[in-house]
């Protein structure tokens, strides 16, 4: 998808892996997303991108109880890496054509401000400050509950093409 705002051009791709032939990679349920920016005008940009994944993904009953955690895994890179999931997993069991016993995982480099919190005060503190906390809330709740999930903010510099393909 293409998004065009003002001077400034917004690509978000979604990629996943699948390939007939392969049984295991057709297994992971696996995808990524990757946004690239780029100036329409003769200016460098700088922008703010936001993206929060609620905890809606792991139940089709959103009186399920939840629990998470967010961390930081240091390496050669340092990464992001979120977990949530059902607090009493139903293994094999399904409501409203959804997984009852699933994990959902994210994971990201340290580029990005993150936080794990109720993503309506998410989206609201990145709309007034163009980043997040790091913080990570650890009161689990029901999904209904102030609709708790994984958010990341991310600074980006959007710079003309000057000829160039996005």
């Amino acid at each position: 998808f293409t998004f065009n705002a003002g001077p400034i051009a917004l690509a978000v791709n979604f990629f996943t892996p699948i390939d007939p032939t392969d049984l295991k990679r057709l297994s992971l349920p696996a995808s990524y997303i990757s946004v690239s920016a780029w100036s329409l005008d003769s200016d460098t940009h700088e922008i703010q991108v936001y993206l929060d994944a609620s905890a809606e993904w792991i139940s089709g009953d959103s009186n399920e109880e939840v629990v998470w955690n967010m961390k930081e895994i240091k390496g050669n890179k340092t990464i992001i890496t979120g977990d949530m999931r059902l607090k009493n997993p139903q293994i094999f069991e399904e409501n409203n054509e959804s997984s009852q016993w699933g994990r959902f995982k994210f994971f990201t480099d340290s580029m990005v401000t993150h936080e794990a919190n109720g993503c309506e005060g998410m989206r609201s503190k990145f709309v007034k400050n163009g980043r997040l906390d790091n913080t990570i809330d650890q009161k689990f709740r029901k999904i209904n509950d102030n609709w708790p999930g994984f958010g990341y903010a991310r600074t980006m510099t959007a710079r003309p093409l000057n000829g160039r393909a996005p």
